[in-house]
């Protein structure tokens, strides 16, 4: 299994606030016990939020 991912934060200190985005990136090569493949398909995620600190 292949995953690759990468994200980015900015923080606003006067309204302790963070706003958040993650990106993820999904493959995988699989094999059946018989040995044969498995077809798969490549997987993309994205994930976005805010944290209010208080």
């Amino acid at each position: 299994m292949n995953r690759f991912s990468g994200g980015v934060v900015q923080t606003f200190d006067a309204a302790a606030l963070d706003l958040y985005a993650q990106f993820h990136y999904y493959e995988a090569d699989l094999t059946e016990a018989g040995g044969g493949k498995v077809d798969t398909e490549a997987m993309f995620a994205v994930l976005t939020g805010a944290r209010i600190k208080f």
